[in-house]
């Protein structure tokens, strides 16, 4: 409206208002300062009737509508206002103020906006105005808008403690994480009410920032805020705190904050492990929140298997709400199991099986009818994840149960025998299914293992006499240091059809010849490491028992020790060769003392007893009693007379030489139970490999941790970055700015090149349509420089301040680069264009026509003249430069927050549905076991 029009409206309404009409609005407006709405809306309206474009009387209406809760009618009376007035900055703030109190939120918005764009030189209305299109935006569900208001009334009213709560919690609805945080920090305690601080700490609980939430909450819970307490309870409850958010949660119970505080409760008693008591707190909760079906589902689902009177009770509450509930029919598949209804469970459990307990049910109803396989089929990848979260934290044991169950009827026969071939073929397809590649190859040999004769080690010291008793022991004259050679290594003498030897590689890779070739395969195999040597020998002995000759312990050369202690590991049983002469050495002793531990079987053999004075043999085998304990007496032998004897074919020195009562106990004590000391063996070698492989838990699991360790400091880089970005926005903005000025002070210098100036008083500077065109070319080309360097100036800037928190999150520099371009070119391209459609859009055109006809032909005057077509780099670019970097940076967040979600899930599903299932496996093999054995790897 134009100054004429107002003051031909001032005479018309003010000066010329006829008397009666005057004393009717001053009496309205009397009543409506004494409180006597009615009237004053009565009288109001009765003026408005008789002159309908009176301001003061349309206002004085939708105030007086306003104070009687008319809003429709307030609303009704301000439109007309603003359409007498719609330039009047109070009349749309009061509008907006109307609409949003009536739920109109657009309407509120435009107003607001409105009264904004007129109140730029008044800060305290400006701020208002900001706070009521906030407010309106919130309530569309436009909470990033509602912030950006915030921000411009926060930019002039900076210390103001309820806008800047107020704004976190905007930025809490949005998501904004990282800026809600930055919001939040350094507000004073005192600053805000208890209703204000009560919002402010459950909108940091919202976005997880339980460490700025906590003062706040606490001091709202102490006010009386029943919201506050609970939202204390789940922060104790998140980290772990588990006895503050017991408390916190009994305390809103018993304050009467009804189903959510008796929900919560729940969750704390579930993680306390009380899942009963659990069950009975969701339970309540349904009933209070008027027989709620997800909380009776999960009172349900939580309530203990074995709790058969409360399963019951729980599963009729909730098929009373949800007839038919699969939760439901998981409970009453465990009562009918309880009650050895099979035929019920066969019901229940029929169809979909998306409930975890019909699931569960279903492998132990396999299991009664001994389908074992078909129960280890069904819990094949199934972890405690893979049911409910609160369902997989009560079930856990029960899911392990099952698993035993399922592996002790598939491997135990009914004498309780292990068939260890079954388990290690089991073992040895879980390794490789679940790449644990060291117990796969490890089950592998080990299976071939089973099937060949036993394994006895022949172990004593140095010069004790072992290879003349091996050689006795074969009937041959295999183990002579002149065919065994000097390098240290395992020689495992094997039956076969002809003399062969064959050298075995670390690797596995074997090199095989003529039996007096063994010199020269290990010239070959030097620089390779040799595992051991393979000597087959046509020998009736060794179809029944491999032996494994080692070197002596106790011997100079420390690689003997090592590969005695070796054989010691690898071998099924073992003969201990004392020399009469020197036994019971404390080395000695040790060695023993580990085999006992191991529980194989281990005979005792006292060689070289011809070299003893007559009644010497008594004094040696009672003083090598005590160090043999369970082992028993060492046997007296001669194997070197045995073996001449036997060469010779006397029998009579044969018989003297001790080796036939030898080899009756050897008949007794390791021969007849070849296959039970082979299975011992081979079943502790198993259990060797499941523990191994279960050592490699904390190495595997490492991996996730590691990766939540870096997500968790990737959280701290980005939480401190929002204020670094809106400084660099801020430096590039102020050098777009000073870039800009000089594309302006250029594009004057050219307008004084090329305009012709005016001759006289009466006459106009001019320029021609080339020169113009040139100009808008020229000062376009200068405006596209400057946007481009505002471009290189701050992309370097944000991947720098993002490259650590990118990285951590596993986002390649690269793709880093990409994103940054992304959200710095997407607003700076809407800003150019917008810039080249003003000066396509007629702004140079009234430049030329309107303002350099009578303008000063000065560089500067000019300059400040075209710069009336400059678009406001602070105005249009800086709040979107910021906005789109934010959203970089939440999005990084997100991307961040997902990843652990991610790593968590991946680190409970490795643990569970790996290494749970190998524990059963390890639980299972040790009734074979009953004795810890200390095994190393098998001969391959």
């Amino acid at each position: 409206m134009s100054l004429l029009d107002r003051v031909s409206r001032f005479i018309d309404d003010v000066l010329l208002l006829p008397e009666a009409i005057r004393d009717r609005l001053e009496a309205a407006e009397d009543a409506l300062e004494g409180g006597d709405h009615g009237l004053a809306a009565e009288l109001f309206g009765e003026v408005l009737r008789e002159r309908d474009t009176l301001t003061r009387a349309a206002v004085g209406l939708a105030q007086a509508k306003e104070a009687l809760g008319d809003l429709e009618g307030a609303a009704e009376a301000l439109s007309h206002a603003r359409a007498i007035e719609p330039d009047d900055a109070d009349l749309a703030l009061f509008d907006a103020r109307v609409a949003l109190g009536r739920g109109d939120s657009g309407r509120a918005a435009r107003a607001a906006r409105d009264a904004a764009g007129r109140l730029s030189g008044d800060s305290t209305r400006f701020v208002e105005a900001c706070l009521l299109r906030a407010r309106a935006e919130r309530q569309r569900g436009r909470p990033d808008r509602a912030a950006r208001e915030l921000k411009k009334a926060l930019s002039i009213r900076r210390d103001d403690a309820p806008l800047r709560a107020e704004l976190v919690e905007v930025l809490a609805d949005a998501r904004r994480v990282i800026p809600a945080r930055a919001a939040a920090t350094g507000l004073a305690p005192g600053a805000l009410d208890n209703a204000q601080a009560t919002r402010l700490g459950l909108a940091l609980e919202k976005i997880g920032a339980q460490d700025l939430a906590a003062p706040w909450l606490a001091r709202a819970a102490e006010s009386g805020s029943d919201a506050a307490l609970l939202a204390l309870a789940r922060g104790a409850l998140s980290e772990g705190r588990i006895e503050d958010a017991e408390a916190s949660a009994r305390r809103a119970v018993a304050r009467g904050a009804g189903g959510a505080a008796l929900a919560l409760l729940g969750d704390v008693l579930l993680h306390e492990g009380r899942p009963g008591e659990a069950a009975e707190a969701f339970s309540a909760a349904s009933s209070a929140a008027g027989g709620d079906v997800v909380l009776l589902r999960r009172a349900v689902r939580v309530t203990p298997t074995d709790s058969i009177e409360a399963l019951t009770t729980h599963a009729d509450a909730l098929d009373r709400l949800a007839p038919g509930d699969a939760a439901s029919r998981g409970a009453r598949a465990f009562v009918a199991l309880a009650a050895g209804d099979l035929v019920a469970v066969r019901s229940l459990v029929a169809g979909d099986l998306s409930e975890s307990r019909l699931v569960l049910a279903r492998v132990r109803l396999a299991l009664l009818e001994e389908r074992a396989p078909d129960a280890l089929e069904i819990l094949s990848g199934f972890g405690a994840e893979a049911a409910a979260p609160e369902v997989g934290r009560v079930d856990e044991d029960l899911i392990s149960s099952l698993r035993r169950d399922a592996l002790r009827a598939l491997w135990l026969g009914a004498d309780g025998e292990v068939d260890l071939a079954a388990a290690i073929d089991g073992v040895e397809a879980f390794a490789r299914r679940h790449d644990l590649a060291e117990a796969s190859l490890a089950a592998g040999r080990l299976r071939d293992e089973l099937d060949r004769p036993l394994l006895l080690a022949v172990l004593g010291e140095f010069n004790a006499g072992k290879s003349t008793f091996i050689n006795a022991f074969v009937g041959a004259d295999v183990a002579p240091t002149g065919i065994v050679p000097t390098t240290a290594t395992l020689n495992v003498l094997r039956g076969g059809a002809e003399r062969r030897v064959r050298v075995v590689r670390a690797d596995g890779t074997t090199r095989e010849g003529d039996y007096g070739e063994l010199h020269q395969l290990l010239e070959a195999a030097e620089g390779d490491r040799v595992d051991h040597v393979e000597i087959v020998l046509p020998s009736e002995t060794l179809e029944r028992v491999w032996i494994l000759d080692t070197p002596g312990t106790n011997a100079i050369d420390k690689e003997h020790e090592r590969l005695a202690v070796e054989a010691a590991r690898r071998a099924d049983a073992a003969l201990w060769i004392f020399s009469a002469s020197q036994a019971g050495k404390e080395t000695e002793g040790r060695m023993l003392s580990a085999m006992r531990s191991s529980g194989r079987a281990v005979v005792a053999v006292l060689n070289k007893v011809d070299r003893l004075r007559p009644g010497q043999l008594e004094e040696v085998q009672a003083s090598l009693q005590a160090e043999l304990g369970e082992i028993g007496a060492a046997l007296p032998v001669s194997a070197k007379g045995a073996l001449v004897a036997r060469l010779a074919g006397d029998d009579e020195a044969y018989e003297a030489s001790g080796y036939p009562a030898l080899l009756a106990a050897l008949d007794e004590r390791i021969f007849a139970r070849s296959r039970e000391l082979k299975r011992g063996a081979c079943a502790g070698r198993l259990v060797a490999i499941v523990d191994a492989a279960l050592e490699t838990e904390s190495t595997h699991l490492s991996v996730f941790d590691q990766r939540l360790g870096r997500l968790a400091a990737a959280e701290g880089e980005f939480a401190g970055r929002e204020v670094a970005l809106e400084g660099a926005v801020d430096e590039a903005i102020t050098h777009l700015s000073t870039d800009l000025d000089a594309a302006f002070v250029q594009a004057a210098e050219e307008v004084l090149a090329f305009v012709r100036p005016r001759r006289s008083r009466f006459a106009r500077h001019g320029a021609d349509p080339e020169d113009r065109a040139f100009l808008a070319a020229a000062l376009e080309a200068r405006l596209g420089r400057a946007a481009d360097g505002l471009a290189a100036r701050l992309m370097p800037r944000v991947r720098a301040l993002l490259a650590e928190g990118a990285e951590l999150i596993g986002v390649e520099r690269s793709e880093l680069q990409r994103r940054v371009r992304a959200a710095v070119m997407e607003p700076l391209s809407l800003y150019v264009g917008y810039q080249r459609g003003v000066l396509h859009g007629g702004a140079l055109r009234r430049f030329f026509e309107n303002v350099l006809p009578s303008v000063e032909l000065e560089v500067e005057k000019l300059a400040q003249a075209l710069r009336t077509v400059r678009v406001d780099p602070v105005a249009e670019l800086r709040s979107a430069l910021e906005d789109s970097l934010r959203e970089l940076l939440a999005t990084f967040d997100e991307e961040r927050s997902q990843n652990a979600i991610e790593a968590r899930a991946a680190l409970e599903s490795t643990a569970s549905t790996v290494f749970g299932p190998l524990r059963a496996l390890r639980a299972v093999l040790a009734e074979a076991v009953p004795v810890p054995v200390v095994v190393g790897p098998p001969i391959a």
